[in-house]
């Protein structure tokens, strides 16, 4: 696994703003209706994002800051309450000691393919990322079978007992993605490195240029099963720059960080938040 360090500046100066308004949301002060100066969010990083392959099955770098954004899983860790909440899964129970977890999915959620995802779908994408063995694939060790009883809930049996709400929130090879794209097979792992997506987070792919500063454009998924109401960013930019000197004039001239008086999707705010953590030690 390939990783380097973003550059600190950027993801801090997005962070403060997220923080801030989340504290003023349900008040009536001007922070809390405040509409960002500009709807796309630039991320700086200091090296390529998408290094190792499109595959949310496989992929397994830093192409996990973009794929947080097109992707989604089960369920959600929040490191600050040390907690799981849900995600694609509203609600879960374990039973036989552990060994047999039951997951009731979310309703109305669409993959940006345009198909539904459904209890079949996510198992076929569990499945074929057991498949594959790549990646962090062994966080689905235990998977013994799954069993999709209706349209909206899964059934796991564990090999052994373990934490599966836990470990479905994973940030690698937990993604629930569309198998069906281009066809699936062979057909959709060539189609997802050609730079597509087939997930159902807030953000899909506009455009992706290897090797070049403006390396990858997400823009949002209209159909997202979050909704857009409110103040959100509708494109979300990675721009590589080498250099510290060359970002601190982009900041400086508002070409790095658009809409600091904005508010990021609660996923991309967490994400960030729980990056900044990770990323500086001690804070």
């Amino acid at each position: 696994m390939k990783r380097h360090r973003g550059r600190l500046i950027a993801v801090a100066a997005a962070v403060v703003p997220v923080l801030a308004l989340t504290a003023c949301a349900g008040s009536t002060s001007p922070a809390s209706t405040q509409q960002p100066v500009n709807k796309v969010f630039t991320y700086d990083t200091t090296a390529p994002v998408m290094v190792d392959g499109w595959d949310p099955a496989t992929e397994y770098s830093d192409g996990i800051l973009a794929m947080s954004e097109m992707y989604e899983t089960l369920t959600r860790y929040n490191s600050a309450t040390d907690t799981v909440g849900p995600m694609l899964a509203t609600s879960w129970s374990s039973a036989d000691g552990g060994k047999t977890w039951t997951f009731h999915l979310r309703h109305g959620v669409t993959f940006h393919t345009g198909r539904p995802m459904t209890a079949q779908a996510a198992k076929a994408s569990i499945l074929r990322t057991i498949k594959l063995n790549g990646g962090a694939s062994y966080i689905w060790a235990a998977v013994k079978t799954i069993d999709t009883p209706d349209q909206y809930t899964l059934v796991f049996h564990l090999s052994y007992a373990s934490p599966l709400a836990l470990e479905a929130s994973a940030d690698y090879s937990a993604y629930i993605y569309d198998t069906q794209a281009q066809g699936g097979g062979s057909k959709l792992t060539s189609w997802l490195n050609a730079a597509h997506d087939a997930g159902t987070g807030p953000y899909t792919v506009q455009a992706y240029h290897k090797g070049q500063e403006l390396e990858l454009t997400l823009t949002k998924f209209g159909r997202y099963w979050g909704g857009w109401a409110g103040t959100h960013f509708t494109k979300v930019v990675f721009r590589v720059v080498p250099q510290d000197s060359t970002a601190a004039q982009l900041l400086r001239r508002n070409l790095l960080i658009y809409g600091l008086g904005g508010v990021l999707t609660p996923f991309v705010g967490i994400f960030l938040i729980d990056l900044l953590v990770r990323l500086i030690p001690g804070i």
